[in-house]
């Protein structure tokens, strides 16, 4: 994975991580922080609709 200050705007990239001792009924909230500010920066789906709280919700 490429370090945040060298993405190209708009670019879109898959990371797996494996969260043992999750079950299957858990789901995971993930948002991104400016360091600078402490903001949650906007979270879009690939259709370009924001993500509630911008942040994304992952499912089993």
């Amino acid at each position: 994975m490429k370090a945040g200050t060298i993405w190209d705007v708009g670019e879109q990239f898959t990371q797996r991580i494996a969260l043992p001792g999750l079950s299957q009924a858990h789901t995971l909230v993930a948002g991104v922080y400016d360091p600078d500010t402490g903001q949650r920066i906007t979270a879009t789906r690939a259709d370009g609709r924001p993500w509630p709280d911008a942040a994304i919700t992952l499912k089993p």
